[in-house]
């Protein structure tokens, strides 16, 4: 069984020990003319992780994270700095809960793609709010059974293709973040 933590420990030291954020400011800066390289710029940062408020048992692995980096960015996943959060309560075309009860907002993985981590149970849901603009059936794009693990396989892994779109889309290809991720092994294409 994969220890997820112990993962994303050991992928935060290898992007530090990299230099990964200079190197990616770096290719923008040197990068092409194409105005979708705007979003290219600061798609990695890495915050030095904090002292985490709260004793939310539920919420353990969001402490141990913010230990780690505080808000930190991976391409289209924006983590939220600690104290940052909030609650919201994830509809369905109809206005119907897809969840019982709220989850808190950790963070957005592209505009109206929100990360939503059940204080219950620690799952992570991937919701987009727009779902149904795009004649899509789930605003749920993706679902991990805990924070680390959706940092591991999504943010910092292959699942990182199924946050925006499907992943025959081939949106992820152009991504530089998904091209850094392929370029030092912690995902394959």
């Amino acid at each position: 069984m994969v220890d997820h933590r112990e993962e994303v420990v050991r992928k935060l030291a290898r992007l530090r020990e990299l230099g990964a954020e200079g190197e990616l400011e770096r290719r923008w800066e040197e990068g092409s003319e194409d105005e979708e390289d705007l979003y290219n710029a600061g798609c990695l940062s890495l915050p030095d992780g904090v002292l985490p408020e709260g004793e939310a048992p539920a919420e353990r692995e969001l402490r141990a994270l913010y230990r780690l980096s505080d808000g930190p960015r991976f391409g289209m996943v924006a983590l939220r700095r600690q104290g940052s959060t909030f609650r919201m309560q994830a509809v369905d075309v109809e206005g119907r809960p897809i969840h019982e009860g709220t989850r808190l907002v950790l963070g957005a993985a592209g505009d109206g793609v929100y990360i939503l981590l059940d204080s219950g149970t620690g799952a992570v849901t991937v919701y987009d709010s727009l779902y149904f603009k795009y004649g899509q059936e789930s605003g749920v794009r993706l679902e991990c059974d805990s924070l680390f693990e959706f940092v591991d396989t999504a943010a910092l892994g292959p699942r990182y293709r199924e946050l925006w779109g499907p992943a025959e889309s081939e949106w992820w290809a152009a991504d530089p973040w998904w091209n850094y991720l392929v370029e030092i092994g912690f995902a394959h294409p």
